[in-house]
């Protein structure tokens, strides 16, 4: 039982997963936390062919692509909330001082997001 790694996946399952993820609107999370949708074709597409789905939304409402230095706020803080109204457009500049309001030093500003746990070690190791 130790040695065992799992089930192994057959061919033919492995291409109907693969097949499903290059389906144009397909839908999943990345890994921190963003929908990412598949969109071959489109300009701004990753390597992999998806493209993150609260910047497609903010393109739709404005009917034109993003530029790379555009950069897409979520009001509520909620990075799966894609609602149109819940979607900000913003620069690399204006968006760090939403996540790092003035007057806060940006360690306050991590401490302040720590969880009480976090902050009990953080302290200790100090």
């Amino acid at each position: 039982m130790a040695g065992m790694l799992g089930k192994r996946h057959t061919e033919q399952a492995k291409k109907a997963v693969g097949d499903a993820n290059r389906r144009d609107g397909a839908e999943w999370l990345t890994a921190d936390g963003y929908v990412q949708v598949s969109a071959h074709g489109h300009p701004c597409a990753r390597a992999n062919g998806t493209v993150l789905k609260h910047r497609l939304v903010m393109e739709r409402r404005l009917g034109r692509f993003l530029l790379p230095s555009e950069k897409v706020h979520h009001r509520d803080g909620v990075k799966t909330n894609n609602a149109d109204e819940n979607l900000e457009l913003t620069d690399a500049s204006s968006h760090s001082k939403m996540h790092n309001p003035k007057g806060r030093k940006l360690s306050e500003y991590v401490r302040a997001k720590l969880s009480a746990a976090q902050r009990l070690r953080w302290a200790l190791v100090r």
